[in-house]
């Protein structure tokens, strides 16, 4: 589960710095 969350964490961040660009 920690796992999991970690790589959503990671994905959502890489969306939102995207997102921004």
């Amino acid at each position: 589960i920690e796992e999991q969350t970690l790589f959503n964490t990671q994905t959502r961040r890489q969306i939102y710095e995207y997102s921004l660009q």
